[in-house]
């Protein structure tokens, strides 16, 4: 067992050094704007095929680098409320937003409440996994929603092409350098408990 908090949340935050949330993210954006600019619905299977991908990847060459760690009861409790205030938040904006829509509340503020639903449930994910670049990656999608709701043609799909496009590059040099940093072992990744 590992008695120091520190260690522990380094061991957490070690998942998220592998680069594939900025891939799977990164693929989102550019694949997205690539199907509004076509209007070629193929391009949605595109990104349903991206974030299989992005499973496969991180239970099998991921895992299989880093093993299974099992966190103290305290972390695992702070990940659960964060969960419930994560789902509460969610519902919450969901609820909020359709009620703005239909003209019941806030109307005129439908725009508004998008990006901010946006950046809310980055921010949140961010706290629940205790990794602040989420909240970098709300703030992209928040941006092109208002690039979009403000600006006239194609000037969103352009920048979530070009700001998908940087992110994905950082993603996959991520992820060739922690695949240099952790290299596969013949040996079984033995299981971990962080207490």
């Amino acid at each position: 067992m590992i008695a120091n908090i520190d260690l522990e949340k380094k061991v957490w935050q070690l998942q998220f050094q592998d680069g594939t949330w900025d891939v799977l993210f990164g693929k989102m954006l550019v694949i997205g704007a690539i199907r509004t600019l076509t209007d070629n619905v193929y391009f949605t299977l595109l990104i349903i095929a991206g974030v299989i991908v992005f499973a496969i990847c991180k239970f099998t060459v991921v895992r299989q680098r880093l093993g299974k760690v099992r966190y103290r009861e305290k972390r695992m409790k702070r990940q659960q409320w964060a969960g419930l205030i994560f789902a509460g938040l969610l519902v919450g904006t969901m609820a909020l937003f359709a009620l703005s829509a239909t003209g019941i509340v806030l109307a005129d503020f439908s725009n508004v409440i998008v990006v901010v639903f946006i950046i809310v449930v980055f921010a949140a994910v961010a706290y629940y996994f205790d990794y602040w670049r989420f909240v970098i990656i709300g703030i992209v999608f928040g941006v092109k929603e208002i690039i979009w709701q403000v600006f006239e043609g194609n000037y969103a799909s352009y920048f979530a092409i070009v700001a998908g496009s940087i992110m994905l590059t950082a993603g996959i040099w991520q992820f060739l350098r922690f695949l240099r940093k952790y290299p596969k072992s013949s040996k079984e990744v033995p299981d971990a408990i962080v207490q």
